[in-house]
């Protein structure tokens, strides 16, 4: 049952990367979400420039 303990840290490593990749998938997917209904609403105003209120990493 216990196959995973002490098996020379590789596990620990596991159970440390496996939530973080998982986190960063969520969140690319979220922001992927997000970036669809803010061209969506943009599209249905009449902008339909291709500009969003989301920042895209190079306004900063």
């Amino acid at each position: 049952m216990f196959v995973l303990l002490h098996q020379g840290g590789w596990d620990e490593f596991l159970y440390f990367s496996v939530p973080v990749v998982l986190g960063f998938i969520g969140l690319r997917y979220a922001e992927k979400q997000a970036r669809a209904k803010a061209e969506t609403r943009a599209s249905e105003a009449g902008g339909e420039s291709g500009e969003t209120s989301l920042p895209t990493g190079e306004d900063a």
